[in-house]
């Protein structure tokens, strides 16, 4: 296939630029740019909406940036490449890992931090994120800076968003809203102080698969009746504001 990017011709990818493969998308780094090519045009997001992204500036946000065309289909786009350095934030949430590179819960305030005003400036431009759930966050290697992707899911304003993991699903509620990304980041960021997920742990009359009907009761890890793994960490870490938040919500 021939693929152009702004009218030229891009060379074809050796083997040595190739990222990774997915259900809907192959990825390429070439020169410090990433190349996302959907195995399907039709499930390519819109040149409208890729546009309507574009009002997102910060660079901790890995957004679409130029379109991939093959002949006259759009299928698909490039996007800045992250250091090789960086690692899924999930990463943070296990004692292993933390204790293995020295990261301090000092450390997690300051990236919680970020990622709330990093937010915050998302929902300025009348953007959701929608699903934000744990995999749709990179850390760089200082273990505070936060990269946003996964950003051409997001809620446009001509362009709803259709999905969300339940894992940070506020399932009291129906539809997107700038509320429902603030419970999704209350579930990533206790994760990141506490290491588990603040609906799990074992609550009497409830089962595993039970996660919606805990969020529903509200029996979080919070609740004294709930038991949680002894991998844990300490609510003690968890700074007095952000606590009382986790309580209320």
């Amino acid at each position: 296939m021939t693929l152009r990017l702004n009218g030229k011709v891009i060379k074809p990818f050796k083997d040595t630029e190739f990222l990774c493969k997915g259900g809907e998308a192959k990825v390429f780094i070439r020169q410090r740019i990433a190349y996302k090519i959907c195995h399907n045009p039709s499930i390519m997001i819109p040149e409208a909406k890729v546009k309507e992204l574009q009002a997102l500036s910060s660079p901790l946000i890995v957004k679409p940036i130029d379109y991939i065309f093959e002949d006259n289909d759009l299928i698909g786009f490039t996007m800045k490449a992250l250091n090789d350095d960086c690692f899924p934030l999930v990463k943070l949430f296990t004692n292993t890992f933390r204790d293995a590179n020295g990261v301090t819960n000092d450390h997690t305030v300051e990236l919680v931090e970020n990622i709330k005003n990093e937010t915050h400036n998302i929902h300025n431009k009348d953007i959701l994120i929608v699903d934000g759930n744990e995999l749709n966050y990179m850390v760089a290697n200082d273990f505070v800076t936060p990269y946003f992707i996964d950003v051409n899911c997001w809620q446009t304003k001509n362009f709803p968003a259709t999905a969300l993991m339940p894992s940070v699903q506020d399932f009291k509620t129906k539809g997107f809203s700038k509320l429902t990304d603030w419970f999704s980041f209350a579930v990533v960021s206790f994760q990141l102080f506490i290491g588990i997920h603040p609906f799990r742990g074992t609550a009497s009359g409830y089962m595993k698969k039970d996660l919606a009907k805990r969020v529903r009761d509200c029996v979080s890890v919070l609740n004294s009746a709930v038991s949680i793994p002894d991998a844990a960490r300490d609510f003690s870490l968890i700074p007095s504001e952000y606590m009382n938040w986790y309580l209320k919500i």
